[in-house]
């Protein structure tokens, strides 16, 4: 089996597992060989969040 294609909503009750790149309607892009991750559009993120390096291009807004 080359492709599984799922046309309605899918629950998963336990992990996922993905061997390879990762993209989501190429808005959301992981890269399985180092882990980088894109991401098109707004990012919320809410409580605590731990950044060890940051790289922003654009216009940014970091509040506390």
């Amino acid at each position: 089996m080359d492709n599984v294609f799922i046309t309605k909503a899918a629950k998963l009750s336990s992990t996922l597992s993905v061997s390879d790149d990762t993209s989501v309607n190429n808005k959301f892009n992981i890269t399985a060989s180092n882990g980088n991750t894109q991401i098109e559009g707004t990012l919320s993120v809410a409580n605590l969040t731990h950044v060890s390096s940051l790289s922003v291009t654009g216009n940014t807004t970091i509040g506390g």
